[in-house]
């Protein structure tokens, strides 16, 4: 959805990235990546301030609210 509003709005699509969220923080902002639309606060923040926090990237959400993490990105839902 947010590629699809960038691309609306004049902007080129790229290549879709992934990595553990340590990786993706620090992608961010060395400026390898130019954006994520994943972070879990407070759960991310270390990963956060270690990428260079506020002075290499702009928090901007939150996106959604409301949601609980998963402490494993394959947990299944247990019936």
């Amino acid at each position: 959805m947010i590629e699809a509003g960038l691309t609306q709005l004049g902007y080129e699509d790229g290549e879709m990235l992934t990595g553990t969220y340590p990786v993706i923080n620090l992608a961010v902002g060395q400026g390898d990546a130019d954006y994520s639309a994943v972070y879990w606060k407070p759960l991310q923040d270390q990963f956060f301030a270690q990428a260079g926090g506020d002075d290499k990237s702009l928090l901007a959400g939150p996106l959604y609210t409301g949601a609980i993490a998963a402490a494993d990105p394959h947990t299944r839902r247990i019936r």
